[in-house]
């Protein structure tokens, strides 16, 4: 089961994606965790008014019946295949347990693949167009107190989800960030619980066999529904920002669906096997301030 609140992602990219671009090489950017803040001495953008991530605080929120139902399109559709790649910078002696799929630098990249006509999207509430689904990645700390990049009211989940998304209209992910309205991630907090979330389940066991570096592993495809409570949120928030990592591109257009799904201790604890490049030991941003910016928090109209 899943808890609902008053609602309240980046390191990966290139991880599920369409037919054609199974084979395309992601982008790479150097930086660390160790001093995010000086980020805007190298990337200009990570200095900006709009930035991510920010604390969800309540009290701010702008409440707005929704005009038009977000939907998720196709996240019951199971990829014809999903491929997992481990491209050396893990712990090999740890990677039967783990799994991560990370932005701009890559430590272990998962990738799907749809026919054309059921690649998932998302349409409606704030958005005014189609976002083509482009991958998901996860983001987590040194221990269950932190990890989540935003937080509600200051306090912090173990774990955060986003999933990333392009705008149709510019064709393809590197376009749409050079647009004001390109990108929009649905990004779902996690908290401890017993029998943790049957996605990530999914996602740890089909890393079971990614022993060596440079390797590439077929899995066993699963729907990104079995994140479930992600796609049935009767609320959700949503505020303009940016990329949560270099270059920090202010495109974004971030939902939260108003639930928090499930990760167990065991989960997590999988997840802190990895050793990230530069010794870093979390892949969050601190919180950014929310400047003049609004938070709305909308209600979802009625079928």
């Amino acid at each position: 089961m899943f808890l609902l609140i008053n609602i309240f992602a980046l390191l990966l990219t290139q991880s599920l994606t369409t037919a054609s671009e199974l084979d395309s090489k992601p982008r790479q950017l150097e930086f660390d965790y160790k001093a995010p803040d000086k980020w805007k001495d190298k990337f200009s953008s990570c200095g900006g008014s709009n930035q991510s991530p920010v604390n969800l605080d309540f009290k701010k929120f702008r409440e707005v019946v929704d005009p038009q139902k977000l939907q998720f399109h196709h996240y019951d559709n199971v990829p014809k295949k999903m491929i997992i790649v481990n491209n050396g910078h893990t712990r090999k002696k740890k990677l039967k347990k783990i799994i991560l799929i990370l932005y701009f630098i890559i430590l272990v990249e998962l990738r799907g693949q749809w026919p054309d006509n059921e690649i998932p999207f998302i349409s409606g509430g704030p958005l005014q167009s189609q976002y083509i689904f482009k991958q998901l990645h996860f983001h987590w700390g040194i221990n269950n107190q932190e990890g989540s990049e935003h937080t509600i009211h200051g306090k912090s989940f173990p774990l955060e989800m986003h999933l990333v998304h392009y705008k149709k209209d510019y064709d393809s992910f590197n376009n749409a960030l050079n647009h004001t309205d390109g990108i929009s991630v649905v990004a779902v907090f996690f908290d401890i619980q017993p029998d943790g979330s049957e996605g990530i389940t999914d996602v740890l066991k089909n890393a079971s066999n990614l022993v060596n570096p440079n390797t590439e592993v077929n899995l066993e495809p699963f729907a990104l529904s079995n994140f479930d409570g992600v796609f049935t949120a009767p609320k959700y928030a949503s505020y303009y920002g940016s990329l949560t990592t270099p270059p920090c591109t202010e495109a974004v257009t971030w939902i939260f669906p108003v639930s928090v799904l499930d990760v167990s201790k065991y989960q997590m604890k999988t997840l802190r096997c990895i050793n990230f490049k530069h010794e870093d030991f979390h892949n969050y941003r601190p919180a950014q301030k929310l400047n003049d910016r609004i938070i709305y928090l909308f209600k979802q109209p009625p079928d």
